[in-house]
């Protein structure tokens, strides 16, 4: 999918994180699965993802991550408050490549959820997806 300034908007949108607390349960693919994730095409200098969550849930703050498509490791990006449910993301500190990207709701006591990623079925669109970011 090939996204211009005419539509990022449409793109951010779409890219939602389901999260309703901090016992979520996820489904983290593989590469080898067969599923398909859409590879989302971006030039722009920062994005925005987004995410739900149930706003009366004992979630303290959410940790945001990233790791290059072809990687196992996830890498902690950023913490935001619980009442922010989005986070931007700067090409300068992530540069050109494939990026997955993960949520994680993290609760008073300090116990975090599981990583709910970009390619999970229940991420928007249901394929997953993954981005492509070349500036």
């Amino acid at each position: 999918m090939q996204i211009d300034k005419r539509n990022s908007i449409l793109l951010w949108s779409s890219i939602l994180f389901t999260l309703s607390s901090c016992t979520m349960p996820t489904m983290n693919r593989t590469l080898s699965d067969s599923f398909s994730a859409e590879e989302i095409s971006y030039s722009e200098t920062s994005m925005t993802l987004e995410w739900d969550y149930d706003s009366d849930s004992s979630v303290d703050y959410f940790n945001l991550y990233h790791k290059t498509h072809d990687s196992t490791v996830w890498l902690l990006l950023d913490s935001t408050e619980n009442s922010i449910a989005e986070f931007s993301v700067e090409y300068s500190v992530l540069g050109s490549g494939s990026w997955d990207f993960g949520v994680a709701a993290v609760d008073f006591d300090g116990s975090e959820s599981e990583i709910h990623s970009s390619l999970d079925t229940t991420a928007d669109p249901d394929t997953g997806w993954y981005l492509t970011w070349n500036v």
